[in-house]
């Protein structure tokens, strides 16, 4: 008499259990919003890589192309604005306009004319520094030629020169 006393609750004890893994024609679960991963966010249609290397496009300042298994052309900026301000301002003014066309042939692929304005570029700054070397040398030698001619016997004797 005691199996008659809860028929509801023993009904359920005679089917099996559900299945821990979704059948085929289930649905899967909801996901949970506190456990779920955040979804990356879907940009629109991104580009495909290319297969090829694409030249990078000149830019304000760009001074030089990348090209594999050439050299790089050297412009000597540098060296022709410390040629212009500090040894001789001529030359120095040449140079630095050479070191401008040899950034300027970059920009525009003529390797040939880059090269050339490069090698006119070292020589004007050789040539400046040489020439601003001399001059201070000179005139080094002038003050000290100048001092010791104008210096009498007299000065000499008492020290003052």
């Amino acid at each position: 008499m005691e199996s008659n006393a809860y028929p509801a609750e023993k009904s359920g004890y005679d089917q099996p259990p559900p299945s821990y893994y979704p059948s085929h024609d289930q649905q899967p679960p909801p996901p949970n919003p506190y456990t779920a991963q955040p979804q990356p966010m879907m940009y629109p249609q991104q580009p495909q890589p290319m297969m090829y290397q694409q030249q990078p496009q000149p830019m304000m300042g760009y001074t030089q192309q990348t090209v594999y298994g050439a050299p790089l052309v050297k412009d000597y900026m540098v060296l022709s604005l410390i040629t212009l301000v500090c040894c001789c301002w001529p030359i120095g003014i040449c140079a630095l306009l050479s070191s401008m066309r040899v950034r300027e042939s970059l920009r525009i692929n003529d390797r040939a004319g880059a090269e050339e304005a490069s090698r006119t570029a070292r020589t004007l700054n050789i040539v400046g520094i040489v020439i601003g070397s001399l001059i201070v040398v000179g005139v080094i030698v002038a003050v000290v030629v100048t001092r010791v001619t104008l210096c009498s016997d007299h000065d000499r004797h008492y020290g003052r020169c």
